[in-house]
């Protein structure tokens, strides 16, 4: 099981030294255990190193599910971003590439 509190926490420290002041939290599914724990984490700890968090979402934790947030994340922008997987990154790394985002010139994940 991994340590999302403290990973999330560690995400947040480094994206802070980057000068980041707004995380967006890209949202798995909804009814998952997973996706509370890891939308909580960023909250505590957005509310601990005074940097703003919100959420988009929920999505399918897929490659396409994380192509189809860059359209909402393009409609409302980010410079950060965490991802509730893997797959979801990957896709939304993707999916910001073809609207012409640098990832992570424009928008960090």
């Amino acid at each position: 099981m991994t340590d999302n509190p403290r990973g999330v926490r560690r995400a947040a420290e480094h994206l802070g030294e980057l000068g980041h002041d707004h995380i967006t939290y890209v949202a798995g599914p909804e009814a998952s255990w997973a996706n509370g724990i890891r939308w909580r984490s960023p909250l505590e700890a957005g509310m601990e190193l005074e940097i703003n968090v919100r959420q988009i979402g929920p999505f399918s934790p897929t490659i396409g599910g994380g192509e189809r947030t860059a359209e909402e994340l393009c409609a409302r922008p980010a410079t950060a971003v965490l991802a509730f997987n893997d797959q979801m990154a990957i896709g939304l790394i993707r999916g910001l590439s073809w609207r012409g985002v640098n990832v992570p010139g424009d928008v960090s994940r």
